[in-house]
């Protein structure tokens, strides 16, 4: 499978996305990515398969998390660098220009980072989900500035329509040193 169909939910309760991921493994042949706790007592899950597997197994994951589900998605042909990055380190060599996006949905910002990637020429740099800051998201893309612009413009759309926006910032010429800031946070 190259480019898998992607099911993401996120919800506010940790038991009933325990719950709804016990549910969307029965109710179809899908794969779990990630199922775990964030930051903010929430949940996340993402999964993978055939595309009515996925879409079936996501009806079954909103209908049995209801009133916790706070975002989600279903994306056929998600873009490689996603599944990618989220198993991976960041990706710091040669950085030029870059785009950040920062939303207060995991959902919103995976959605977003895979517009960008097939909106303009673009490199996914970070995807950094909730861990530590307060259930947030962000993800870093690098590139020229037009193309930095271009995809930031369709990946805000996303993050306006879910209301899940908190900042997008393009950052032509960056200096070296903020690659400081996509190393890991140490551990004290």
């Amino acid at each position: 499978m190259n480019k898998p169909c992607v099911g993401f939910i996120e919800f506010t309760s940790i038991a009933k996305g325990m719950e709804s991921v016990d549910a969307l493994l029965k109710k179809a042949e899908v794969r779990i990515l990630v199922a775990q706790t964030i930051s903010s007592g929430k949940y996340i899950v993402m999964f993978d398969g055939e595309v009515d597997e996925v879409k079936s197994s996501f009806t079954e994951g909103l209908r049995i998390g209801a009133y916790s589900v706070v975002d989600s998605f279903v994306l056929p042909n998600i873009h490689p660098a996603i599944i990618k990055m989220l198993k991976s380190q960041p990706n710091t060599n040669n950085l030029n220009a870059i785009g950040i996006l920062e939303t207060t949905a995991c959902a919103t910002c995976i959605e977003g980072a895979d517009c960008a990637l097939k909106t303009a020429s673009v490199e996914l740099v970070k995807i950094h989900l909730a861990k530590g800051i307060a259930g947030n998201a962000y993800f870093v893309i690098n590139g020229e500035v037009d193309n930095i612009e271009t995809a930031m413009i369709a990946a805000t759309r996303i993050a306006k329509r879910k209301n899940t926006l908190i900042e997008q910032v393009v950052i032509s010429q960056v200096t070296p040193e903020i690659i400081q800031a996509f190393r890991p946070a140490l551990q004290l």
